[in-house]
């Protein structure tokens, strides 16, 4: 295998996961808001409780993007994406 054949696969297994990584952000946000209703009504709560579970969902998602990032320079964006997908996956 030359290094150019090793150059491409490398370039397609790392876009391959990145672009798995973007479709879970988006099949999260895909999953959660339609969601909120039966969310809300299996947990007994009204419509605004429901939407402040969203919000703080949210909240939380946006709140660990800078953490994950100070992570991602201490330890390596590589490690630090992969465990990332590994968690949400198993999550």
């Amino acid at each position: 295998m030359t290094k150019t054949e090793n150059t491409k696969k490398n370039f397609a297994l790392i876009m391959a996961v990145y672009l798995f990584g973007i479709f879970m952000g988006a099949l999260d946000t895909g999953i959660v808001t339609p969601a909120r209703t039966v969310i809300q009504n299996n947990l007994l709560v009204d419509e605004k409780t429901g939407i402040w579970m969203i919000t703080i969902y949210t909240l939380a998602y946006a709140a660990s993007i800078p953490i994950m990032g100070k992570f991602a320079d201490k330890y390596g964006r590589k490690y630090i994406y992969l465990f990332s997908i590994l968690l949400f996956g198993t999550g």
